[in-house]
């Protein structure tokens, strides 16, 4: 028995009642420091601007970041920067794509793989 509770549903377990669930809005997520990560860590130049410029690495790569994440990067210390660098996989498929384009491409490339690895992850169960 499922109750409503404003836009979440409370959903009864074998120990009681969970919590409420948000929902995750994946389209209007901000990824841009997530594709500056990607990049930074296949391509060392793209790294050395992004670690030194922050905005100005966005910008040789004509990605518009949205405020809150310019807050963000712009707070992140150097070296806490390069080990989020060094921790950001680029799969082998996403690669070429990293190193070598701009990021409406890098968004699509990566924008399209999420979407079959999740579509992977729902038809195994483990989504």
């Amino acid at each position: 028995m499922e109750k409503k509770e404003g836009s979440n549903t409370i959903k009864p377990t074998i120990v009681g009642v969970r919590p409420p669930e948000d929902k995750v809005d994946f389209i209007r997520r901000p990824i841009g420091i997530e594709i500056l990560l990607k990049k930074a860590s296949v391509d060392p130049v793209f790294r050395e601007k992004l670690i030194k410029e922050r905005g100005a690495a966005a910008e040789a790569i004509a990605m518009m970041l949205d405020p809150s994440e310019e807050a963000v990067l712009s707070s992140i210390s150097e070296e806490q920067l390069g080990k989020m660098i060094d921790n950001s996989g680029v799969s082998s498929e996403q690669r070429p794509a990293f190193e070598k384009y701009t990021a409406a491409l890098m968004i699509a490339v990566f924008g399209a793989y999420s979407c079959v690895c999740r579509g992977l992850q729902r038809e195994k169960g483990t989504f």
